[in-house]
């Protein structure tokens, strides 16, 4: 007989058998199978007795199929009409090139269950299956082949309880379900071959989480579902997500998306994304009223909805007013706001516009209105911001006094759409020629008992011409020199001197000298320093080429705080707008490892004036820019090591001054909090720092009526209350909140302890001869 006439004769018998209560199968590995659930049930022929009674008894069943079969196609378990719950698993690598297979003819009405794990590493995997009965509790199907696996279904059930489809790559079925809990976990590319696309058919998903592996272009519009989970991968990579349309809450966890240019659709309200490196995100649904993004990047914003009051972003809460909005300047993502950038130079040859070699003005800022936004200039005189879709005045500031003229007075910046860029706002400057102005700056971390810390020396030229210049540095005698970031050219005890000749116009000498402090020293131990920048003579300023910083020893302090000087000014010293407050922002990695980017957010008061704001100095180079009111400090790559690495180079600090609005009466106070954040941990809120207008401020005495006064005013550790009665005294020292801090007795010109009181305004209340005064001073 050929081979031909037994191929139709087979086909004829299982043809013949599959309308009577005998069903051929050709497969011997399903006949061995059958007969271990059921013994006798297929003949030596391989004809299978659909009405053996040990079918009523077999409601659950196992098979596993390990031979490493080219495919195969199951024809008995449709007649297994007792089964409740199928497990089918196969193993082992095919022959040759041909793909694996595997098929189930029918599947018996009453199963609930059925759950299916094929496995094949080397060659594409394809899963036919019939149709399913109408309700099911479990549905589990899951491959692991390289490079895929397609699922081809007849007809899904109308209700599943759960439904888990894991590894496959190509998906194909018919017929409406719905499933309580829905959960595919696609199969995905390498690194190196991700796959193209993975497009889910229609499925009604009362709950569903999506996992994937490297797929370029994810397609989930077909699926019903009001939320999703979606979950990425170590080596997942996404360019587009294609979102479900009927959509209300998305949670993103661990994907590496690019950013989807579909957008996400206008049904979601919450968008939670944790621990993903998403690029750009695309434009926000304007009813987005919760929004959650944590993990190792802080994503900017497109835009901010307006149903979204707050939002927690790398660690910190943002609103509307200070939101990290992506700009063309700070991201290459499409459709991100707007920027507008420009440069501010000296004109040396006075023609208008820059040419190559014109220095930049460092010392220069920019303001833009209406939203009266600030940006400072980087040492080339460049200066960039992104800002809303609009049209905007752009103005160079005129705080530099030696500014002769600025041209022009303004430019117009008109950036209406998203991604727009206007670049080309350039401010020709003319100086006053011939000034000589040195400044000089120090700033000194806390001295403690035998450890190093660190002072920071800075000499600034801010006149108009070069100048040689000589920088000397003496130091408290408590303490001992380590070491300086430059080499002074003279020392001698605790005095070091350094030259640079030629200091070109707005150049800036940074010095870093490391001190240590014995353990021997008591604390509250006076620590003075003094740094004088030479000539003086002939200098326009020389009030600021002499500068001292006084503190006191101590054993513990807040590594991150905020510090202002002067702390009170009378009403008369606000109005005559000469005399800024200057804050100082300290900073310290106290963490386990080096910090790469510390940013400070300040949110400045509408009691100071913004366009007054001015860069003192810094421990380490950053970008500042007021948005909104908003002052934020970047240091990119600032690499800070943490306290236990390099306690001493552990520290930063930040020192910018403001004038206070002109305005402000007596009794006025503004308070002042600013937010570290390291890295992209949570932010850490400093101490509130407190400037107060008092009308006896700025005295060096103050005398009441009778010949009364406090000596010295400021105080350091104690004061000496000057009275011309001789008699004993009642005293309290009560601070800004009106509480009682410190009371007792006192004689005339006696001392009073007030060492253990913090920083800032008291009022001293005493009562003698049956008479109450009271007394102001400051505590420095």
């Amino acid at each position: 007989m050929t081979t031909l006439r037994l191929i139709l004769l087979l086909s004829f018998l299982y043809l013949t058998m599959e309308g009577s209560a005998q069903v051929f199968i050709p497969d011997q590995v399903e006949r061995d199978w059958l007969n271990t659930e059921i013994p006798g049930i297929v003949d030596g022929n391989g004809v299978m007795d659909t009405l053996h009674p040990g079918i009523a008894l077999l409601d659950t069943a196992t098979c596993i199929f390990d031979q490493g079969l080219a495919s195969l196609t199951l024809h008995g378990i449709g007649h297994l009409e007792a089964l409740v719950c199928l497990r089918v698993f196969t193993s082992g690598v095919p022959a040759e090139t041909v793909p694996l297979g595997l098929s189930i003819v029918a599947l018996p009405e009453g199963l609930r269950t059925l759950i299916m794990d094929v496995h094949n590493s080397d060659d594409p995997v394809a899963l036919y299956l019939p149709s399913f009965p109408i309700d099911m509790d479990q549905l589990h199907i899951s491959a692991h082949a390289y490079p895929g696996t397609d699922l081809l279904i007849d007809n899904l059930p109308q209700t599943v309880g759960i439904f888990e489809i894991n590894g496959i790559t190509g998906f194909s079925w018919n017929g409406e379900c719905t499933a309580n809990y829905l959960v595919i976990i696609a199969g995905g590319g390498t690194i190196y071959e991700p796959l193209s696309s993975v497009v889910i058919p229609p499925i009604i998903a009362n709950d569903l989480r999506f996992s994937y592996g490297n797929v370029l272009s994810i397609d989930l519009q077909y699926i019903s579902t009001e939320q999703i989970q979606l979950e990425g991968s170590p080596l997942s990579y996404t360019e587009s997500i294609i979102w479900p349309n009927s959509i209300e809450t998305i949670n993103m966890f661990g994907c590496y998306w690019s950013g989807s240019p579909d957008g996400f659709p206008e049904t979601i309200h919450s968008l939670s994304m944790s621990q993903c490196v998403t690029y750009c995100l695309p434009v926000l649904p304007d009813g987005l009223s919760i929004l959650d993004i944590s993990g190792p990047q802080q994503p900017c914003l497109s835009n901010w909805p307006s149903a979204l009051e707050y939002a927690p972003i790398g660690g910190q809460v943002y609103t509307s007013t200070d939101a990290p909005y992506c700009s063309v300047l700070n991201s290459d993502c499409p459709g991100a706001n707007p920027g507008i950038a420009g440069r501010v130079f000296r004109d040396l040859n006075e023609n208008g516009s820059f040419d190559v070699g014109e220095p930049g003005l460092p010392q220069a800022t920019v303001t833009l209105q209406p939203n009266g936004n600030m940006v400072s200039c980087a040492s080339d005189g460049t200066w960039e911001i992104g800002v809303a879709p609009g049209n905007y005045t752009v103005t160079a500031a005129s705080n530099y006094p030696y500014t002769q003229s600025i041209a022009p007075a303004s430019h117009t910046a008109d950036v209406p759409n998203m991604g727009d860029t206007d670049t080309d706002n350039d401010f020709a400057v003319t100086l006053t020629p011939d000034i000589q102005d040195l400044r000089a700056f120090v700033h000194a971390d806390p001295a403690r008992p035998g450890f190093d810390n660190q002072v920071y020396l800075r000499c600034e030229n801010y006149g108009t011409t070069e100048v040689d210049a000589a920088l000397t540095f003496t130091f408290d005698a408590d303490q001992t020199w380590l070491g300086s970031s430059v080499s002074p050219a003279s020392q001698s005890g605790n005095t070091a001197t350094w030259t640079f000749p030629g200091m070109p116009i707005g150049s800036v000498q940074h010095i870093v000298v490391t001190l240590n402090t014995a353990a021997s020293v008591v604390l509250g131990t006076d620590i003075a320093h003094t740094l004088i920048a030479d000539p003086m003579t002939a200098d326009e300023t020389p009030a600021d080429n002499t500068t001292h910083v006084t503190d006191s020893v101590v054993g513990s302090f807040d590594p991150n705080d905020k510090l202002l000087t002067p702390a009170v000014l009378s009403p008369t010293q606000v109005a005559l707008g000469e005399t800024p407050i200057e804050y100082t922002i300290r900073f310290q990695n106290t963490g386990t490892y080096l910090a790469e980017r510390v940013v400070i957010l300040d949110t400045l008061s509408e009691d100071l004036q913004w366009e007054s704001m001015r860069f003192v100095a810094s421990s380490h180079a950053n970008h500042w820019y007021i948005t909104d009111g908003v002052l934020h400090v970047i240091h990119n790559d600032i690499m800070l090591p943490d306290s236990n690495a390099n306690e001493a180079a552990s520290h930063g600090f930040f020192t910018f001054s403001l004038l206070p609005k002109s305005d402000l009466q007596d009794g006025a106070s503004i308070t002042n909090i600013a937010h570290i954040v390291f890295d992209f941990n949570a932010p850490i809120v400093t101490p509130p720092a407190v400037f107060t207008v008092d009308v006896e401020a700025g005295i060096g005495s103050v005398e009441a009526d009778g010949g009364m006064m406090i000596m010295p005013n400021p105080a350091t550790d104690r004061i000496q209350v000057v009275t011309n009665e001789p008699a004993l005294f009642r005293y309290r020292i009560i601070d800004l909140l009106g509480h009682e801090v410190q009371s007792g007795m006192a004689q005339p010109s006696a001392w009073i302890d007030v060492n253990g009181l913090a920083k800032g305004p008291y009022v001293l209340e005493l009562t003698q001869a049956g008479v109450r005064k009271g007394l102001r001073f400051m505590k420095r």
